[in-house]
C-alpha cells in the first residue's frame, strides 16, 4: 500500500527556505493516474449471480458444442476448441474437457471434469459443504459451489466445484486451473490473466439433467 503524503509535508520545507532567504525551486507535482480495476468477472458477465442464479445469454454461447449422456442423463455445452475425453473410474463416470490456454504463462492446464458417482462417495480432496459450500442455482436446480486451492512439488491447482444430487447419484463439475510455481524457473514466464476463469461459469450455466 502506498503511504499518503500530506500537502503540508511539502509546504513546510518550502516555508523554511523562504524564511532563511533562499529561493526554493518550484516543483509542479502531477497526480499519478492508475488504471481502474475491473469488476469481478461474475459482476460483468453474470449480474444475476449475486442472486445465486448462474445464467448467461444464449448469444454468448453461440457456436458451442453439446455433450449429452443418455446413460447418465445429463448434458452441457462447451467451447468448440475444447477436447473431450470420456473414461470410467470405479463406480464412476467421468467426462474430461481440456480447454485452450492463452499465451505462454505460468498456467499449464485448464480443464473441467463432469463426474457421476454414488451419493455415498465423497469426492476426494473436496471440503465438506459445511466448511465452504454455498448454494447456487443452475437451470432451476440447486448446486453447492466450493472453491479451494492446493499445491504440491512446484505445482499449484485452483478448483471451482459444483455438485448436486439426484436420487442415488451425485453429479459434480470440477473446474481446474493448473499452474507452475515461478520459483522453478530461472526466467519465469508471466502470470496468467484472471479472465482465464470466465469460461468456467459459462460452461457450468449450461449443465442440465435430462432424466
Amino acid at each position: 500500500m502506498r503511504a499518503k503524503r500530506s500537502r503540508f509535508s511539502i509546504f513546510i520545507p518550502v516555508l523554511v527556505l523562504v524564511m532563511v532567504g533562499i529561493n526554493p525551486i518550484i516543483l509542479t507535482i502531477h497526480p499519478i493516474s492508475y488504471p481502474s480495476i475491473p469488476l469481478v468477472a461474475e459482476e460483468i458477465k453474470c449480474p444475476s449471480c449475486s442472486l445465486k442464479t448462474l445464467s448467461f445469454p444464449s448469444t454468448e454461447l453461440s457456436g458451442w458444442k453439446t455433450y449429452r449422456s443418455e446413460e447418465y442423463g445429463f448434458e452441457f455445452m462447451y467451447p468448440p476448441d475444447g477436447q473431450v475425453d470420456i473414461y470410467s473410474a470405479t463406480k464412476q463416470k467421468r467426462v474430461r474437457v481440456a480447454l485452450p490456454v492463452t499465451g505462454e504463462t505460468l498456467l499449464r492446464d485448464k480443464f473441467f471434469l463432469i463426474k457421476v458417482g454414488e451419493v455415498s462417495e465423497e469426492p476426494p480432496g473436496v471440503p465438506s459443504e459445511e466448511e465452504s459450500g454455498k448454494e447456487v442455482f443452475i437451470n432451476d436446480r440447486e448446486f453447492v459451489k466450493e472453491d479451494f486451492e492446493e499445491g504440491a512439488a512446484g505445482h499449484f491447482y485452483e478448483y471451482v466445484i459444483y455438485s448436486t444430487v439426484e436420487g442415488d447419484r451425485r453429479y459434480t463439475m470440477d473446474f481446474v486451473l493448473h499452474s507452475v510455481n515461478p520459483g522453478v524457473f530461472d526466467s519465469p514466464p508471466p502470470g496468467f490473466d484472471w479472465r482465464e476463469t470466465l469460461v468456467f461459469s459459462k460452461i457450468a450455466s449450461t449443465f442440465k439433467l435430462t432424466k
